[in-house]
């Protein structure tokens, strides 16, 4: 009798398996169960902070895809027209802007999965710690980076997405920690544990769906406020499982 391995849908079972099971020292349903508990009992705020930090994202993607904004096919032609000049006046804003508002956001999450039940107020830390140039310094960077990833190879984009994914959180535990610090400690933590946050990410894709069916509305009001309480989550894992004994 053939081994079961040695059929088409073993070979495939034995793939997925492989690939796409986590082998980290966390259970992905359990941390999700745990975000859950903590987003259900702060729903208010963590929507709103979700809904702001969404909107602001889609509008920076809106302003730098092709054929979405200010960029279309003859970009080239019209380097030095006055869409392009716009578009870099936007790109400096959303800059000094975008950047901190990520951070609080993070923070928010982080403060959210810790027990404190913040409100979406906390929105307006990245802007008013006496830190502010340098969140946008460090903000700025590690975006640049991961920008220039996924505009060179879609791939690299997400390699240094996850590869920096803990530098939004470390800054908002630590608001005065250096560019070098912040992506250093991030890439060493981050090592071996890349492929596992992507699988927590792949792990909302009923949501991503859902989305689709209902016009974002899924995604807005349960989906993304999850998925940003399971990543506040999977920070305090990997931060709690490195160095606290």
């Amino acid at each position: 009798m053939a081994n079961e391995n040695d059929r088409p849908l073993g070979k495939l079972a034995e793939f997925f398996d492989k690939y796409f099971t986590s082998k980290a020292d966390w259970s992905i349903p359990a941390m999700k169960t745990q975000a859950r508990s903590y987003f259900l009992t702060n729903f208010i705020s963590c929507l709103l902070v979700s809904m702001i930090l969404g909107t602001a994202t889609r509008w920076m993607c809106y302003i730098f895809t092709p054929r979405g904004g200010f960029f279309d096919e003859n970009m080239w032609e019209n380097f030095f027209k006055t869409r392009l000049i716009a578009a870099a006046i936007i790109g400096v804003i959303a800059l000094f802007a975008f950047g901190p508002l990520e951070m609080s956001a993070k923070r928010f999450y982080l403060l959210n999965e810790q027990g404190q039940r913040p409100t979406f107020r906390e929105l307006k830390f990245g802007f008013t710690n006496g830190k502010y140039w340098n969140t946008v310094l460090v903000m700025g960077v590690k975006n640049l980076v991961c920008t220039l990833g996924y505009l060179l190879l879609i791939v690299p984009g997400f390699y240094f997405h996850y590869t920096y994914f803990m530098v939004p959180y470390l800054l908002a535990e630590q608001p005065g920690i250096s560019v070098s610090d912040a992506m250093t400690i991030s890439r060493d933590t981050m090592k071996g544990k890349k492929w596992d946050a992507f699988l927590v990410d792949l792990s909302f894709w009923p949501w991503i769906l859902g989305s689709l069916v209902t016009g974002g509305l899924a995604g807005v009001v349960y989906g993304w406020p999850l998925r940003h309480s399971t990543h506040a989550e999977l920070y305090l894992t990997i931060i709690n499982s490195r160095y606290v004994s």
